[in-house]
């Protein structure tokens, strides 16, 4: 089997920098970007059937976990994005912390 044909998504591939953050709104498609490890990210489902499951969750491995760690959500997001700070911006983002 190739090494290139893994299809899990790599944290070294694509990204949004915390620089590119910029706002909270902001919404990266999940697994073609992929949240920062250890960091409550805000989630959903977004596609056909329309926009559901809103809601805070951080990955660890494949599992996406409620943010207090005490159980893994049965589906995976279509969508993430970094929560806002106080000001509105992205939190994770030094420029704006």
């Amino acid at each position: 089997m190739d090494s290139n044909s893994n299809t899990q998504p790599q944290r070294d591939g694509p990204q949004p920098s915390a620089a590119s953050a910029g706002s909270a709104l902001t919404w990266y498609e999940y697994p073609k970007h992929i949240p920062p490890r250890n960091v409550v990210v805000m989630t959903k489902i977004d596609d056909e059937k329309g926009c559901r499951n809103e809601t805070q969750l951080q990955q660890h491995g494949t599992l996406w976990f409620l943010p207090d760690m005490s159980m893994y959500v049965y589906y995976e997001p279509t969508h993430w994005r970094h929560l806002p700070n106080d000001k509105g911006q992205a939190r994770g983002d030094p420029e704006h912390e």
